[in-house]
This record gives structure tokens, sequence and C-alpha cells, in this order.
């Protein structure tokens, strides 16, 4: 998009009552070297490459703004979507809930957030 890069990314959030993980599928804004480095990478194994860094570039429903907060980015397989996450630091809900998981009532209020059920 001009002079601005994106990567399309996933931020898992693991359940913490029952096995498995919901994952948000957000877009990331990076350098123009981090996307090259991604696209050398597309098709092979990147997931020793070390993290990068952006910033997220849409807003999940049901949080607060997080537009320009920043990610670390672990690029994955070349099936898989990099790896997004929060730094230590981070303390929006989101980065807390990717910290500590959430249970079922938590995922039914993202699922109803987001449109895929009625409440």
């Amino acid at each position: 998009m001009g002079e601005r890069y994106f990567i399309r990314g996933l931020l898992r959030t693991r359940f913490t009552d029952r096995p498995g993980y919901f994952g948000w599928g957000l877009w990331v804004e990076v350098e123009a070297s981090v996307f090259n480095r991604y696209l050398a990478l597309y098709d092979r194994d990147a997931s020793s490459e070390p993290p990068h860094q952006g910033q997220l570039a849409n807003q999940p429903p049901g949080y607060q703004s997080l537009l320009n907060v920043p990610l670390s980015i672990q690029f994955s397989s070349s099936t898989e979507r990099p790896e997004l996450r929060f730094p230590l630091e981070a303390r929006s809900e989101l980065a807390r809930e990717q910290r500590s998981g959430i249970d079922s009532r938590r995922y039914h209020e993202i699922l109803v957030a987001v449109g895929a059920i009625e409440p």
C-alpha cells in the first residue's frame, strides 16, 4: 500500500478450561525491511528467524483502541501465519488475555462481539 507494509498474523489466546486456543487474525504494519524479509522466507520454514517488530493495524471488536500498539512477529512455517505477541509490559485487556488465557464464557462473549453467534 504505497510506502506502507503489512503482514497478516495470528494472535493466539489459550483456553483456560479446555484444550486449544482462540486466534485473532490481525494485520501488523511493519518496516519495509521486515516485509521484504517475510517475502524472502515465505516458502520456507522461518520459525527459527528472530522475532521482528510491528504495530497493530486493525482493531479487534470488543476492545479499547489498540491501533499502533507494538507487537512482536514470529515468522512460522510456509503453511502457517506468523505468530503475534504483545510485549510483556503491555497492559491492554487483549494483552492480559493473551498472557493469562480465556475461559469458555469469555470466548462466547468474543463470538458475540464479532457477530459469529447471537447473544
